[in-house]
């Protein structure tokens, strides 16, 4: 019965400690993994180009504002490795005074897709002065902003 007992013991000196270490090898790569996103798992980056037809603009006269999106599938901003944002959640301009002598309450109009990554919005102003247009588009999980600024004539 003492060698057995001897056996056991001996056992559990070498084996237990042996188990102990094979289970945090196997368990410590499904800890590593846990914090990690694969390249496919992030968004691409989102190309905006905000623009004002014509500008300088006239008062009472349509004014086109456009917005065109483009995700960049590549490592560098290429625009020619960029794909049109076709299905953008909603794209929205703010339309607001800078003149201090005359201020105006800022305007909100919603952009319609045209074409492409196009996104368009009619506007007319009755007072000439500058004009900031901020978009706001909600796009692929992402919400970006971009600014320009445009002269209305008398």
């Amino acid at each position: 019965m003492s060698h057995t007992n001897k056996n056991l013991k001996s056992y559990s000196k070498y084996h237990y400690p042996l188990a102990i270490v094979f289970l945090l090898l196997s368990v410590l790569p499904l800890l590593s993994a846990c914090g990690n996103t694969s390249k496919a798992d992030t968004p691409y980056p989102i190309m905006v180009s905000l623009a004002v037809d014509p500008n300088p603009a006239q008062t009472g006269k349509t004014i086109y504002v456009s917005a065109i999106l483009n995700e960049i599938k590549s490592d560098t901003m290429n625009p020619e490795k960029s794909f049109p944002i076709e299905d953008a959640q909603s794209v929205t301009f703010v339309i607001a005074s800078t003149d201090d002598h005359q201020p105006t309450e800022p305007r909100t109009v919603e952009a319609q897709h045209t074409i492409g990554g196009m996104y368009v919005a009619e506007i007319q102003l009755n007072t000439p002065g500058t004009y900031t247009i901020e978009a706001k588009i909600q796009a692929r999980g992402e919400t970006l902003t971009e600014t320009t600024q445009f002269t209305v004539q008398p």
